[in-house]
């Protein structure tokens, strides 16, 4: 399980720099400083918090340069392991929209099936709560594709933090089917399973 989570980690570093969930500053925070000017600080009016369980393995710095670099006005470490942003409503919807287009980017390069060879679609439900990737069973089973369940569900997790979702009650169930007889085969719920 191991090399899969850091496989798929390895695959959404990209949207680490994305990572949120609507939600309050926690009490027995710890705020850092932040290379945004005054003025934006004082602006930032939007606060999300980005779970603990996506963090697992990532570099904590990193993704707060990230933050920083993608406009957030301040970043918390919260003693769950979670990150508190502080931003502007535009930044927050400059994010939400990316969490989205990254989301549905992945999804549909299953079809061209470079990063995953034998999971052949993906299908979702409206809230990305519901997941189906149609696979070659046989392919999958012998292969090294099941980082793409992972890959799927903190995507569809940081989609859905960004959409309204609070932090603790995100979730997605990522279900395996046979593409030629429809059988299920697998499921997969993020992050219950991580």
């Amino acid at each position: 399980m191991h090399l899969k989570k850091w496989a798929a980690l390895l695959l959404c570093l990209p949207l680490l720099g994305t990572l949120a969930g609507c939600s309050a500053q926690e009490p027995g925070t710890s705020a850092l400083s932040s290379p945004v000017s005054s003025n934006a600080a004082a602006n930032a009016n939007v606060t999300v918090v980005i779970p603990s369980v996506i963090l697992e393995g990532a570099n904590v710095e990193q993704t707060k340069k990230k933050a920083y670099s993608s406009g957030v006005a301040q970043v918390t470490e919260n003693d769950d392991g979670s990150l508190t942003y502080r931003m502007t409503q535009n930044v927050y919807e400059r994010m939400a929209e990316s969490t989205q287009k990254d989301l549905e980017r992945l999804l549909a390069s299953f079809q061209a099936g470079t990063d995953f060879p034998s999971i052949k679609e993906a299908k979702a439900d409206e809230g990305y709560h519901s997941i189906v990737l149609l696979a070659d069973r046989a392919a999958y089973q012998s292969g090294y594709d099941s980082a793409a369940l992972s890959t799927v569900g903190v995507s569809a997790v940081l989609y859905q933090v960004f959409h309204g979702v609070s932090s603790q009650a995100v979730s997605v169930t990522v279900t395996l089917e046979d593409a030629a007889t429809g059988e299920r085969f697998g499921a997969y719920t993020y992050p219950m399973d991580a």
